[in-house]
């Protein structure tokens, strides 16, 4: 065909229409127009000639190439004819290169004539490979597309073109069997991928086609009897997170100003949507595609109001059987829904949640509780039993009375640890005069240099600096603060200080430094808005004070504690990354930091995507280190235990906990999930334990053993704004790193915010060099698409 193009005066962007009735020769032909450089022509011989002639009039066609049975038609076009069919010669003449650019047509495709005559779009081969290169979702080797479509229609095209660039077969019907029976056809060939319109689609039956792996839709607007239809063959062979449960179509998708998918925007408008509007957009699975279960108590109100509230659904879309975890529901969010339910007299613990998270469970196990028991502030504890001094001497070192001391406590693990980094800034741009109050800050905590305890006072005299700055205010303030974290240290020192900056009382910046041995993230917006309610001239929140959480945290561990976490860590031991213990020379360790942003995704159904970036993280960690059996620590927000007003504590309530994972026990991706899940809901109820407690009574490992890296997930980012009087004030933060060599830094940091999804690695050379941990980023990325896209799929590689 392509020295029968040449001789005939083929040449770049030459049309040549092709006439074929339902034949695997018409491929042929495609793929030897596009050889010899030329723009194919399909035509369609059931369409009349004279529709036929126009269309090769006007791509000024000198050549039409017809199978042998179509050639009578293709004879009224007066044109020279090719005929292709099995008797067609062969010739070992060379065939000489053509050069064909992206700017190059491909093919010309004519609109149906409807309206007039027959219109040519003309397809260049850039467009071509665009469109092809999107079937690479679909298709690979194994595809075996059916080309069901008309040759007058541009999808056939793509059939065939997308289906041999991914190395797939075209699987082509008979035109009788086209048109009578697909399901025989498709099953006769083998086929397994099918891409026509949802009319078409609705005629067959899931029962007729049980080898159709893909089914592509297009042209029409799928009507709701065809997904009912389907569905419920989805559900037999894919996970239910992949099994759509609302077609709701729109004008256009809703982007953020970092032109990602705006999912809270989407989520506005479903809201909107009276109830009874669903049915019709419904696909019959999910949260919407069922009758929901009603509650019939007083309780089971409450606790579906609240689940929606929290998680910004209507009441009405959730049912009493709905899981929690799987409406999206995470740890953080269990932690919100149980102070909530207690503001409504409902007494459920955070641990009673996520262990039980389907509503009709969650209703068995609240409690309600009377006016007379409804006090949401902690019992009193006894003073100063853990402090083997006297009270005396404290005052002395802090220069207060005694009476002024409301208890002494030991520093909890992580309040120690804290210790050793740089204090964090909280910077407040405000555009327009201020005023300067004296403001009580609610974490009243100094540390001593005795046996590291935390003395709790009675009244805090907050330390405001103000400074008039003459210059650049910018430049000034990060002078500041490097001169004050360069020189700052918790010891005997109130962590909480205010700084005022202001330029020629127009300007203003407002800057409290404050450190995470006294707060962490869950007590920032507790902070915040203080703040903004001493502008408002409002009433200051009542704080529930830290040091009855800190006694209860340390006096929770039992042997029914330590119990548990010697079954979880028997026979393991702690993952390091690099040496175990590198010891570098003064002034040659630096930071190695990698980031990520990804697209953020949704975890399988039951799993939460904390559970999902630690499965992952297991993945990267054995691969790295080539262990199967991998531990490592989690940050946990210790907020979990139905302490009254828990949410509200304005203090460091973190804790770190071990997370073990023994791989080559785990058969796949999705029983990898599962296990950590398990092991997330299981430990909530012994997270509150000190490390090196475990280590003592719960292992055989060192005395000196530190977790080797540390996994820290949150699901909400920064706060930007803040109200301050009438104006919105910008909201910043300054960060200085420091190195703390008592400790081991490899911190990975994953972080959920305007839907994406940010991870980071922030290490040191001492462990990692900054290739390997770009490898490890890139490795723990690709475990947490996969995970999301499909976990059956990862499998193999847990073995040593």
């Amino acid at each position: 065909m392509y020295v029968y193009m040449n001789k005939s005066g083929s040449r770049v962007e030459t049309c040549v229409p092709l006439c074929f009735t339902k034949s695997r020769w018409a491929n042929v032909a495609v793929l030897a127009v596009l050889k010899a450089g030329g723009a194919f022509v399909l035509l369609d011989p059931s369409h009349p000639s004279n529709r036929l002639q126009t269309i090769c009039h006007d791509v000024g066609a000198r050549l039409v190439i017809s199978s042998p049975r179509d050639a009578h038609i293709s004879r009224s076009l007066d044109l020279p004819i090719l005929e292709v069919g099995p008797d067609i010669t062969t010739t070992d003449i060379g065939l000489k290169p053509v050069t064909v650019q992206p700017h190059n047509a491909a093919y010309v495709c004519f609109t149906s004539g409807s309206t007039g005559n027959p219109k040519g779009a003309i397809i260049e081969h850039r467009m071509v490979s665009t469109v092809a290169a999107s079937w690479g979702v679909f298709l690979d080797s194994q595809s075996r597309v059916f080309q069901f479509s008309a040759y007058a229609f541009d999808v056939a095209t793509f059939d065939a073109l997308a289906a041999l660039m991914y190395g797939g077969c075209v699987c082509v019907p008979s035109e009788a069997s086209r048109r009578d029976d697909i399901a025989g056809a498709f099953a006769e060939l083998g086929a397994n991928v099918l891409f026509t319109t949802p009319s078409v689609l609705q005629t067959l039956s899931p029962a007729d086609m049980p080898g159709l792996e893909i089914a592509l839709i297009g042209g029409e607007t799928p009507v709701k009897a065809l997904l009912d239809q389907w569905i419920p063959s989805l559900k037999a062979s894919l996970p239910s997170y992949m099994v759509p449960t609302l077609a709701l179509p729109i004008s256009r998708m809703p982007l953020t100003p970092t032109g990602k998918t705006d999912r809270r925007q989407l989520r506005a408008i479903v809201e909107k949507f009276p109830m009874a509007d669903f049915e019709s957009y419904s696909t019959g699975s999910g949260v919407t595609g069922r009758v929901k279960q009603q509650p019939d108590s007083d309780m089971g109100r409450s606790i579906q109001t609240t689940v929606a509230e929290i998680l910004s659904f209507q009441p009405q879309l959730i049912g009493m059987e709905d899981d929690f975890i799987q409406l999206g529901g995470d740890s953080i969010t269990a932690m919100k829904l149980a102070a909530l339910l207690r503001q409504n007299q409902n007494s459920l613990s955070v641990v009673d949640i996520i262990q039980h998270p389907v509503l009709t469970a969650m209703t068995e196990r609240a409690v309600y509780f009377t006016n007379g028991s409804s006090d949401s502030r902690p019992e009193a504890t006894p003073s100063f039993t853990m402090f083997p001094g006297t009270s005396a001497e404290i005052a002395s070192k802090l220069a207060v009375t005694e009476a002024d001391i409301l208890d002494i406590l030991p520093a909890t693990e992580q309040q120690l640890i804290m210790l050793a980094f740089s204090p964090q800034y909280e910077i407040i741009r405000i555009p327009c005069p201020v005023m300067l109050v004296d403001w009580k800050v609610h974490a009243k905590a100094w540390f001593t240099d005795m046996r590291f305890f935390v003395t709790f006072l009675r009244r805090v005299t907050t330390t405001f600096k103000h400074y008039e700055c003459p210059g650049d205010l910018r430049e000034f303030q990060s002078r500041l603060l490097k001169e004050d974290s360069d020189q700052f240290m918790l010891w005997n020192v109130p962590s909480v200080c205010f700084f005022l900056l202001s330029q020629n009382s127009q300007r203003y910046t407002l800057i409290i430094r404050l450190n995470y041995a006294v707060y962490n993230a869950q007590s920032l917006p507790i902070v915040l808005k203080d703040i903004e309610n001493i502008y408002d001239e409002q009433p200051l929140s009542t704080p529930i004070p830290f040091s009855p959480w800190a006694y209860k945290f340390l006096m929770s561990a039992t042997p029914k504690t330590y119990e548990f976490w010697k079954t979880l860590l028997e026979g393991s031991s702690m993952t390091y990354v690099g040496d175990t213990f590198a010891n570098m020379e003064a002034g040659k360790e630096t930071f190695v930091e990698t980031t990520r942003s990804l697209s953020v995704l949704e975890p399988p159904k039951g799993i939460t995507l904390a559970s999902l970036v630690k499965a992952a993280w297991s993945l990267t960690l054995s691969k790295h280190c080539q262990k199967s059996d991998v531990v490592f620590g989690q940050v946990v927000h210790g907020r979990a235990h139905g302490f009254p007003g828990e949410e509200a504590v304005v203090g460091p309530c973190l804790n770190l906990i071990p997370v073990r994972m023994d791989l080559s026990s785990i058969k796949h991706g999705e029983d990898l999930l599962y296990s950590i899940q398990r092991q997330n809901v299981a430990s909530i109820a012994y997270d509150q334990v000190q490390f090196k407690d475990i280590i003592k009574k719960s292992t055989n490992w060192p005395k000196n053993t530190v977790f080797g890296t540390q996994l820290l997930h949150q699901a909400d980012g920064p706060i930007c704004t803040l109200k301050i009087g009438s104006v919105h004030a910008n909201l910043d933060e300054y960060y200085a790193p420091r190195l703390a060599k008592e400790l081991r830094d490899f911190v990975v940091t994953s972080t959920v915010y305007d839907q994406t999804h940010t991870l980071h690695i922030c290490a040191t050379n001492a462990y990692i060099d900054q290739q390997s941990a770009d490898t490890m980023m890139d490795t723990l990325a690709f475990y947490i698409r996969e995970l999301a896209r499909d976990p059956r799929a990862i499998s193999g590689v847990y073995k040593n």
